[in-house]
């Protein structure tokens, strides 16, 4: 999304992707300034040429509730949630297979829709998952669906930082994210939940398997990673943070531009 700010043209960039190198898009990233919503996204665009001085990081902010939401102890088998659009880079089929792995009984749903709902209703079958396996289509509840959670799962294989993480640490949700771009951000300090390499059933099945026996011996583990979701998301991704940081910047920019 691109407006124009005085004479500074101000770009909002969400996804850690490359930008192309055609010419044109050369052209695009040679002025201006950026706003990025992890710092993995600016670290791509600083690998693409950005100088460092035209890049700011302000983190996507989610509706949060002024106290954590109470939840309930893990179920047993432990529900899961995936929550996102059916396409490739979602890695939906890396946590498919990371289920067929999992030697603990688990059940899955996956919210969202997309181009890939076909395959991978085909893909659980071939891995005979259906019995465990929910697909729930394009779901507006969110709230509803993570108090019916113990844990978010998000297998992304590339993510500018992950707004549906963000959703299931304000309901308090523990998650369970790839280190794919901004993610490993979401994690920092008071971890709200853990991370498995990107791509990777097999690390993602020895997660699972993890934390579903530490909601069997150890289930006061989950509930406090959840509500270390809910207070990071409290603390830095509300709304107002992220108006605060954005308006901070414009604020800056125009304040050069006078004194130029």
């Amino acid at each position: 999304r691109v407006v124009a700010s005085g004479r500074t043209l101000v770009t909002h960039r969400r996804i850690d992707d490359p930008p192309a190198r055609r010419p044109v898009t050369r052209w695009k990233y040679r002025s201006g300034h950026f706003i990025c919503v992890s710092a993995a996204v600016a670290s791509v665009l600083e690998g693409y040429g950005v100088e460092p001085d035209r890049l700011d990081v302000v983190y996507s902010a989610v509706p949060v509730p002024p106290v954590p939401p109470a939840r309930p102890p893990p179920h047993s088998p432990l529900r899961l949630l995936a929550l996102g659009a059916l396409v490739e880079h979602k890695g939906h089929d890396v946590l498919l297979r990371a289920l067929a792995l999992s030697r603990q009984p688990l059940r899955l749903r996956i919210a969202g829709a997309g181009p890939q709902r076909d395959s991978l209703e085909a893909l659980c079958r071939r891995l005979h998952l259906a019995p465990c396996v929910e697909f729930l289509g394009d779901r507006g509840d969110g709230s509803e669906l993570f108090g019916a959670t113990d844990l978010f799962v998000h297998p992304s294989r590339t993510e500018g930082l992950g707004t549906a993480v963000l959703d299931a640490m304000a309901a308090a949700c523990p998650v369970l994210v790839s280190r794919a771009g901004g993610l490993p951000e979401l994690l920092e300090g008071d971890a709200p939940g853990w991370s498995f390499a990107p791509g990777e059933p097999e690390a993602l099945a020895a997660q699972l398997d993890a934390v579903a026996t530490l909601a069997r011996t150890e289930p006061d583990v989950l509930l406090r990673r959840g509500s270390a979701g809910w207070r990071r998301a409290h603390g830095q991704h509300g709304i107002s943070e992220m108006v605060r940081g954005v308006q901070e910047v414009y604020d800056r920019l125009q304040q050069g531009e006078e004194v130029a």
